[in-house]
């Protein structure tokens, strides 16, 4: 499950879709966030990006669009660029805040920590990393340590593919389609592979 956010000087909105709050797991300190559903994944968890007060933190859910919203409000009146900066105090950081902390490297330049952050979003399954590493391995990205591998970058579209993306789809339709117009055969496993 990802989560979206916006934010206000004042404060922080964290939304995502659900279908029973009741099963919602809501743990929420001045510096820290983890949200779960019962025994899955956690939605967000980590360390925020700067603190809250927690007692003016509020929750809503909509019947109607089954959005969960959660509002914290920033103790100082700073421009937040993520929710979350480091995994949260038990251990985890969700695979999505993992994929916004990559981009957040890779605009400011620190190309190592994009790509560690990248890397561990994408081995939890992560949609979003999953296509940016196939276009990464697909085209030449100055700054990144990958070099251009159509192959590496074909079992990433298979992935993205496999975990629901309709372009990757469609690029992996192409590519099979021209693999087989050119008569090369080939083995291809849809299922994750390593």
């Amino acid at each position: 499950m990802q989560y979206n956010f916006s934010q206000n000087s004042q404060e922080i909105i964290i939304q995502f879709e659900i279908q029973n709050p009741q099963q919602l797991i809501i743990e929420l300190t001045e510096t820290s966030i983890f949200l779960t559903i019962s025994s899955t994944n956690p939605i967000i968890s980590g360390t925020l990006y700067s603190s809250i007060i927690v007692e003016k933190s509020t929750k809503n859910f909509d019947q109607k669009t089954k959005i969960f919203q959660f509002k914290l409000f920033k103790s100082n009146l700073s421009n937040w660029p993520f929710v979350i900066i480091k995994e949260h105090p038990k251990g985890y950081l969700d695979p999505h805040s993992e994929f916004l902390l990559s981009k957040y490297y890779e605009s400011q330049r620190v190309f190592d920590k994009s790509l560690k952050y990248l890397l561990s979003s994408y081995n939890k399954g992560h949609r979003q990393s999953t296509i940016k590493l196939a276009m990464l391995y697909s085209f030449e990205y100055t700054g990144f340590p990958i070099e251009k591998d159509i192959n590496k970058a074909f079992i990433f579209w298979k992935k993205a593919a496999f975990l629901g993306s309709s372009n990757a789809q469609f690029i992996v339709f192409k590519r099979i389609t021209q693999f087989l117009n050119e008569g090369i055969i080939f083995e291809t496993k849809f299922k994750h592979e390593k």
